[in-house]
């Protein structure tokens, strides 16, 4: 047999051979498993695979297969990759896959879409005021792919997944955790032993299917080694070969192309020179390859990977300095040698070929291209995107363009819902520098940059620099006030309230409505630091009651409602100031910010008005859905899931909180939607995943300064009280009681979730006595402020660690103050210990009314823990309770209850799923228990919904 290479020359030789498909060799489980994937999303069980390996070993063959296969199956397939020159562009992954698809959608549908996928793809109108717009990107995106696969199945490939940008990550996530339904398949491959990020730890845990490519065996490299040679190996050089590139098939065929480039033979004689090739080695066989095209070839292999996608021959040569007619030359024969993909635009074959090519260009030339190449792509009018990759490439130069376009490119990702890469451009505006009439502007802008990301000190840091640089009082006070606002986020109350003081001192009375505005902020975090709340009072009461216009008024309205609620009295009052503070005007026009929204609404619902604080939230949450803003779209998300938890409704409350985590900022905020989550999974009698969940939440959320901590160590001292796990449920609640104290002793929220807990464990204990002081202490206190749902509460736990002869008179009161309020599980509870200690007095007959009463009750709320309690009590009580209610609209869960009148009202399954954040085969299958509890269905069933409805249609 002729050896490889006889009657070629040099050059010739080094032209790869075709090998086909080589990187699919032994890979037929993968190749199943993946066919498999593609069926089972026909009937709409959609999948997420992950493939993961290290380099080299065939992933982005798969991912190609996977596409092929599904293109056969009738998918339409989305394919994008992810590049490390293009993880600093906002969503450029998402717009490799989505941006041509979206013209093919209709006219109604695309007008539905454009708010949030068209923000990506440059159509919407400019955010003016360069607020975080995430959710509104994150759900248009969403919907446009649900769009998409209710026309067509779909195929979604992501490769090189640890190069994605984090927005595209954050919108891989987002998908993925609403497949459910949707006949899609999302493939994401990553190489293995890259640094990962949060997100991407996040999407891989999503996964429903993980395939890891494994290396070839010795008879792949064998078939390998026979294909590139063309003729039989011996098992020796076969094993060698295997053993020095450990079976990755990209490294395997290098060094064959390597041997036989060397003219040796697949045999014994071969194995001490296989030895002596290294990672190094086969980099310099890759850019021999390259000098054998051309002395110019280095350069423009160069300027391709400066360039990237934006690889142009125009380009390259005005980058190289090679004329276009060579460049296109050096092109084709890079692709020829297997340097280059076979396409239009020029593209490595491998990240391998990439690496070589860098690693033999020096860092002060790459340094200069990246510069000269963001100078061209800036006078061709490429935009800011593309200009700040190759910025954000080059070492500070003092260069006042160089600032101006990071922060175009800043503010337009801000404007796309990508804040952290806002941050980073606006970092690396601040090192080239910024002049300095300028530095000031880009301090602030890269600390709301940082704070929108949950970088809390760095966004401090920034903004106390700005400070001590801003002349301008009015530019001082805003930035007092956004230190205020950060400080307050972390619940750092009496440092928030002495940098609003220190602005006071320092800018006298030089702009009254920046004035109320700091006293506003003073004021709201004053009442929240024991220390500085007399400083709060006192500023507070210098209004006199009296609302000033303007961008104050929702801000001092809030403080006045904190104010009251803190006293422990007037509950009306407070409710009143707190919903007047929440109802005038928006987020943007009323000098709210989603903290001080989220205070008035708390304080709202703490003044025992849970049901107006929903009213208010499905108010707002159309506008600040449309207007997209993440933490104020979390404000509003998460003041319904509250509110409706404190009513009740736990089911809607769970899915709620659900949809607060799922688009929940990165701060310490959504310790707030994990602990709504934990209580209304605990009343829900669903142990299993409210274990989980107290797991699942970060464990900084498990720190007492962390903002809404309170409510997860809340749920686990009820859980352990349930559990009976006594000294565990007493140091939970003696974290509470700490935090309490930390902020205050008046502080009615915490004292409002801590004192019936700890006086059922003081019960539990047998500390009678001690349980009936604090009940008794803490019933005068819930009297004294007036609201229904603490009264209630408070008469029932006196009613439990009461003497025996003062108990009947206790659950009496309490069930009658509970009846036709909106709490509605708090009076189902008062009920069932009312028939339950009738029962205990021998009165069963009479104990079986309020225990079915209260039975019916806890079912529509969905509280299992309350019915199963009621089910024994009143079989103990000589009933034979059926389960509740199976028939009618009573039978309706909450959910069910809700979408149904949803329906009812006329709105599609797609609009009750964007309006509850779920999928629409949630909406489908819920819908579906609703018409068969209301004994409807056929086509007509729809039209039917308002009859079938009765009341709660009437009353919706």
């Amino acid at each position: 047999m002729a050896q490889p290479g006889a009657g070629l020359n040099r050059d010739q030789a080094l032209y790869l051979p075709a090998v086909p498909a080589f990187e699919l060799f032994e890979r037929s489980d993968e190749l199943a498993a993946i066919e498999q994937a593609v069926d089972a999303a026909h009937g709409k069980n959609a999948c997420c695979i992950w493939v993961e390996g290290a380099a080299g070993l065939g992933k982005t063959a798969l991912l190609g297969e996977a596409c092929r296969i599904a293109a056969g199956r009738g998918f339409r397939v989305f394919k994008a990759t992810g590049l490390e020159l293009e993880r600093g562009f906002p969503f450029g992954v998402v717009r490799q896959l989505y941006e041509l698809a979206l013209m093919d959608v209709g006219p109604v549908e695309r007008g539905e879409l454009e708010q949030g996928a068209a923000t990506v793809f440059g159509a919407a109108a400019p955010n003016r005021d360069g607020a975080d717009v995430s959710f509104q990107v994150l759900h248009g995106l969403y919907w446009l792919v649900a769009e998409l696969a209710q026309r067509q199945p779909l195929l979604i490939a992501a490769d090189d997944a640890q190069w994605v940008d984090y927005p595209s990550l954050r919108h891989l996530l987002y998908l993925s955790l609403r497949l459910e339904g949707l006949p899609v398949v999302l493939t994401i491959v990553e190489r293995s032993g890259e640094e990962a990020s949060p997100t991407l730890d996040e999407l891989r845990a999503t996964a429903s299917a993980r395939i890891e490519p494994r290396p070839l065996s010795t008879s792949g490299t064998m078939q390998l080694a026979r294909s590139i040679f063309a003729e039989e190996p011996s098992p020796e050089f076969a094993s060698a070969c295997r053993a020095r590139t450990g079976g990755s098939p990209l490294y395997l065929r290098e060094t064959l192309l390597a041997l036989r480039g060397e003219d040796l033979r697949p045999d014994r004689s071969s194995i001490e020179e296989i030895e002596r090739i290294d990672a190094a080695g086969l980099a310099r066989h890759v850019w021999r390859r390259i000098e054998s095209v051309d002395q110019a070839a280095p350069a423009v292999a160069g300027a391709i990977a400066v360039l990237g996608e934006r690889a142009r021959p125009g380009r390259l040569a005005l980058l190289s300095d090679v004329p276009a007619a060579r460049v296109a030359g050096i092109l084709e024969q890079l692709r020829g040698r297997g340097i280059l993909e076979r396409e239009d635009v020029p593209r490595f074959t491998h990240p391998v070929v990439r690496s070589a090519v860098e690693a033999r260009v020096s860092a002060g030339q790459l340094d200069a291209w990246h510069r000269t190449a963001a100078r061209l792509l800036d006078r061709e009018g490429a935009g800011a995107d593309h200009v700040a990759g190759h910025l954000l490439s080059c070492l500070p130069e003092d260069d006042p363009w160089a600032v101006e376009r990071l922060r175009e490119f800043a503010a337009s990702a801000v404007r796309r819902g990508a804040p952290e890469l806002a941050a980073r451009a606006l970092a690396r505006a601040l090192e080239e520098p910024p002049p300095k009439d300028l530095r000031v502007g880009v301090l602030r802008e890269l600390a709301a940059a940082e704070d929108a990301t949950g970088e809390a000190d760095e966004a401090l840091a920034h903004l106390t620099e700005a400070s001590k640089r801003a002349a301008d009082p009015e530019i001082r006070a805003e930035i007092a006030i956004a230190r205020a606002q950060i400080l307050a986020s972390t619940n750092r109350f009496p440092e928030a309230v002495a940098v609003l003081d220190r602005e006071i001192e320092r800018s006298g009375d030089s702009d009254p409505v920046s004035q109320q505005r700091i006293d506003a902020e003073l004021i709201t975090y004053a009442l929240f630091s024991e220390e500085a709340r007399g400083r709060g009072l006192e500023r507070l009461a210098s209004y006199a009651g009296r609302v000033p216009e303007g961008p104050a008024a929702q801000p001092i309205l809030t403080a006045m409602a904190v104010g009251v609620a803190l006293t422990g009295e007037r509950a009306t009052e407070s409710a009143e100031l707190a919903e007047r503070a929440l109802r005038e005007g928006g987020f943007r026009n009323g000098g709210l910010t989603g903290e001080l929204w989220f205070i008035a609404a708390w304080t709202l619902i703490f003044s025992d008005r849970p049901d107006l604080a929903e009213s208010v939230a499905r108010e707002r949450r159309e506008t600040t859905r449309s207007e997209g803003r993440i933490r104020e779209v979390f404000a509003v998300e998460l003041t319904l899931a509250c509110a409706r938890y404190r009513q009740g409704a736990l089911p809607v409350a769970v899915s709620g909180a659900r949809a607060a985590l799922a688009i929940a900022d990165p701060g310490a905020h959504r310790a707030w939607a994990h602990g709504v989550h934990a209580l209304a999974l605990l009343d829900s009698g669903e142990l299993e995943d409210l274990e989980a969940a107290l797991e699942a939440a970060e464990p900084e959320h498990w720190h007492e300064d962390a903002p809404g901590s309170f409510s997860l160590y809340w749920a686990r001292a009820q859980l352990r009280l349930e559990q009976s796990r006594l000294d565990q449920a007493a140091a939970d609640l003696d974290v509470l009681r700490k935090r309490g104290e930390a902020v205050g002793p008046g502080l009615r929220t915490n004292n409002d979730v801590r004192h019936p807990v700890e006086i059922l464990l003081a019960h539990r204990r047998g500390e009678a006595e001690e349980a009936r002081d604090h009940a008794a202490a803490e019933l005068d206190v819930a009297r004294r402020f007036g609201g229904d749902g603490y009264v209630g509460t408070m008469l029932r736990i006196s009613g439990i660690v009461a003497e025996p002869d003062d108990r009947l008179r206790f659950l009496r009161e309490s069930a009658e103050v509970l009846r036709g309020s909106v709490f509605g599980l708090e009076h189902a509870r008062s009920l069932v210990e009312l028939g339950a200690e009738l029962r205990r007095r021998g009165e069963r007959a009479a104990a079986r009314e309020p225990l079915a009463e209260g039975l019916d009750l806890a079912y529509r709320c969905g509280a299992s823990r309350v019915v199963s309690q009621a089910m024994e009590e009143l079989r103990a009580a000589g009933a034979r309770p059926r389960r509740a209610v199976r028939e009618g609209p009573d039978a309706l869960t909450a959910t069910e209850s809700r979408m149904a009148v949803l329906a009812a009202s006329g709105r599609s399954n797609r609009e009750i799923a964007q309006e509850l954040c779920v999928t629409l085969k949630t909406v489908e299958g819920t819908l579906m228990r609703a018409y068969a509890k209301l004994g409807i269905s056929g086509r007509g069933a729809r039209a039917a919904l308002p009859e079938a409805l009765g009341p709660l249609y009437v009353g919706a």
